[in-house]
């Protein structure tokens, strides 16, 4: 799904462009209400955007991916000797994706993405904010 995407990010613009924090926040919290009404799944209830990330990093952690890694994953700089000689590799990358893949399905994790998606999508349509949901990457790569 997310190779399937010409665009850095996932959630973009009508015109293809950086969707504004409060859009996406007022779209969010409504799907997210919806998604967890089909599915019946009350432990996502109240879940923020924001979570996600901070949930990225717990699984990081939880995976023992190097430091350095997880720093550059999520935007960080390192401090010390460390930040200046330490670097993220393409094997590194390659491991956090596999064990963040490997998360995704053993949780069921596509069913939750799909209703969500169409929830979104259905908002659009609906006159909702001027946001567009399109399978994506997170960066580049």
């Amino acid at each position: 799904m997310l190779q399937a995407h010409d665009h850095d990010f996932v959630f973009i613009g009508s015109r293809r462009g950086v969707v504004r924090h409060n859009a996406l926040d007022k779209v969010w919290r409504r799907a997210m209400a919806e998604t967890v009404a089909q599915l019946g799944n009350q432990a996502i209830r109240g879940l923020h955007f924001h979570d996600l990330r901070g949930s990225h990093k717990t699984w990081l952690l939880e995976d023992d991916m190097p430091l350095v890694a997880q720093y550059a994953r999520l935007g960080h700089r390192l401090k010390g000797v460390e930040g200046i000689y330490g670097h993220s590799t393409p094997q590194m990358e390659h491991d956090i994706s596999k064990a963040l893949q490997n998360r995704w399905e053993d949780s069921g994790g596509s069913v939750f993405a799909a209703a969500l998606v169409r929830t979104i999508a259905s908002h659009k349509l609906a006159g909702g904010p001027n946001l567009a949901v399109t399978p994506g990457r997170l960066r580049p790569g």
